[in-house]
């Protein structure tokens, strides 16, 4: 992706779909405003998946590979797509452009991704106790220097109602942030490269506005 495109992601029933529009006709191909036709053909892309939610996220490697996450209703599979900058699916992701890694079985709810400064995809959900974050390495792999096995549990009070952010700070640090039910608070968390929580943050678990 150049500057002046934006992406935008959407869903129809059982298919997944990520566009690229024009918003500069002084940097795009397109008219502003127009599908960018140099984006698979016609601007979008769509996959389809059984039964996906509209509870979803995408980032970009610096690369520009486009990586986008959604989860199957009634939390029933969480599914990546990692797509080229020209609409295809990269298949040196997971094989086919397409993963769908393991998760605790009580992983869920809103999802968020970003990539680290070493372009490894984390992922976090809501879990029954906490969060629940994953790091998986640019071939779609769970990385298992990440937590146990490529997963991470991160629990606090009360019952997770959201989650709202994931960002790496340039020393490889996590930060992730959201919100809780029973009561109704913000956390904020920060995790080292491998997973555990940094305790030198906040009141050594997460900080808390009440």
């Amino acid at each position: 992706m150049v500057k002046g495109e934006v992406m935008n992601i959407g869903k129809t029933k059982c298919r997944i779909a990520v566009a690229l529009f024009a918003i500069s006709s002084g940097l795009a191909v397109a008219n502003p405003g127009d599908f960018d036709e140099t984006y698979n053909g016609v601007g979008f892309t769509r996959d389809a998946y059984p039964g996906l939610d509209d509870r979803g996220d995408m980032a970009l490697h610096s690369s520009g590979e486009i990586v986008t996450i959604m989860m199957g209703r009634g939390n029933s599979g969480l599914a990546l797509w990692r797509h080229l900058p020209d609409g295809t699916l990269d298949t040196r992701f997971g094989g086919t452009g397409r993963v769908l890694p393991p998760t605790p079985p009580d992983y869920g709810g809103s999802q968020r991704i970003t990539i680290d400064n070493f372009n490894r995809i984390l992922f976090v959900g809501n879990g029954s106790a906490g969060h629940i974050m994953g790091r998986l390495n640019f071939d779609g792999t769970l990385d298992p220097s990440f937590g146990t096995n490529g997963t991470v549990q991160i629990p606090f009070g009360g019952t997770p109602s959201t989650v709202q952010g994931i960002a790496v700070q340039s020393d490889n640090k996590i930060v992730g942030a959201g919100g809780t039910s029973g009561p109704s608070r913000f956390i904020a968390y920060r995790l080292d490269e491998t997973g555990q929580l940094d305790p030198t943050f906040g009141e050594a678990v997460s900080f808390s506005l009440k």
